[in-house]
């Protein structure tokens, strides 16, 4: 009797621990898995066909205080006045009554329409530039401007209108008034929606901070590998930024819910591409924390910077580094991570537009280990 209780004892430990090593196992399985799929297809490439457009027109910004164009020296102002007065029932009118005002302004005004597409009605924000000789946009309204498509016709008389746009302008910035922005200014007249299937192919662009053949490649292998591993039909990288895929035939009423898989697919051993996107009308800086700077000086502004300091110079505090010969001030960074440079910088007080001068300086060198993207 105390044989068999010693029995299943043993059995059920032996079942026990095959238990515990199954979970394990199946533990490390799901990290390794995690820590080489940190991406999916969605996430590196978008599809060819959703991509942004721009809508664009010329107006006239009416109600400004004296801070519009100079008629006199720049007739378009009021030629474009006279010819929409004429359409609202003035026919006497001509641009010699109107050269004293400088109540308006002729504008470029431009919409931008997202990748996804839009619906007719909907409303887009509008921005808007000063073409003359405004000095100021604040406190204008737009008067009602047809809005083209992104691709002009031959002749310009027969370009499709895709919407209209109006109201008052806000301005974002001081330095610039002569450009603003109408949120909602924009109503659409017609659906605007790109095809995402052509002859019966969808095309993957891949991202242009991930634009790499292996990436493309890795695309191509986990959409074979997935999808089409026991079918005739098979995706093609083409280069390192397109990456071609045929729609099966019993997808071709469902279109969606195949591209729908297909973006949601892991790729492994793809790494983050380090990345800098550097936005010079703000200006602003974002810096990917894995961005690194090879071992260099750079000097700018009467300042030289020592990165990758052999002595582990500390930057100097903004006091002290204020009070010193503008031609003599030195900055070392012992650590080459970017963003602990860009913390170095704004310890010491240096505006932002010098940080991205001296990115662009470091990029132009072949210092910076990542890829630099600016707007």
């Amino acid at each position: 009797m105390k044989n068999d209780e010693r029995r299943i004892k043993k059995t059920a430990l032996c079942f026990a621990l095959c238990a515990l090593r199954f979970t394990l196992c199946a533990l490390i399985f799901a990290l390794c898995a995690s820590a080489h799929a940190e991406l999916t297809v969605g996430m590196v490439a978008h599809v060819k066909g959703q991509e942004t457009n721009t809508l664009h027109g010329m107006g006239v910004v009416v109600g400004l205080k004296g801070t519009g164009d100079k008629i006199r020296g720049f007739e378009e102002t009021g030629n474009s006045l006279v010819t929409m007065l004429k359409l609202c029932g003035h026919s006497t009118v001509s641009i010699r009554s109107i050269l004293g005002t400088k109540n308006a302004a002729l504008v470029s005004v431009m919409v931008t329409v997202p990748g996804t597409g839009a619906r007719e009605g909907m409303l887009l924000d509008c921005q808007v530039a000063s073409i003359g000789s405004a000095s100021s946009l604040k406190g204008g309204q737009l008067m009602l401007t047809a809005m083209m498509g992104p691709i002009p016709a031959k002749n310009p008389l027969e370009s499709p209108v895709y919407g209209q746009s109006s109201g008052f302008i806000t301005i974002d910035s001081d330095d610039t008034p002569t450009r603003g922005r109408i949120t909602g200014g924009c109503r659409l007249h017609d659906d605007f929606f790109n095809p995402f299937v052509q002859d019966g192919v969808i095309t993957l662009v891949v991202d242009e901070r991930y634009s790499d053949f292996a990436v493309a490649s890795a695309i191509e292998e986990a959409i074979n590998e997935e999808v089409f591993k026991y079918a005739k039909l098979s995706a093609k990288a083409i280069n390192q930024n397109n990456v071609t895929i045929p729609l099966p035939p019993e997808y071709r009423d469902d279109a969606v819910k195949f591209l729908a898989d297909i973006l949601q697919l892991p790729l492994y051993n793809v790494q983050r591409v380090p990345t800098v996107i550097i936005n010079e009308s703000q200006p602003a800086i974002s810096i990917n924390g894995d961005v690194e700077i090879l071992p260099t000086t750079v000097t700018h502004g009467g300042i030289t910077i020592t990165i990758g300091a052999a002595d582990g110079t500390k930057p100097p505090t903004p006091e002290r580094f204020s009070s010193v010969d503008p031609a003599s001030r030195e900055l070392g960074v012992e650590n080459t991570k970017l963003r602990s440079l860009q913390e170095s910088l704004n310890e010491v007080n240096i505006a932002t537009k010098d940080m991205i001068t001296i990115i662009k300086m470091l990029d132009a060198q072949g210092s910076i280990k990542g890829r630099v993207k600016i707007y």
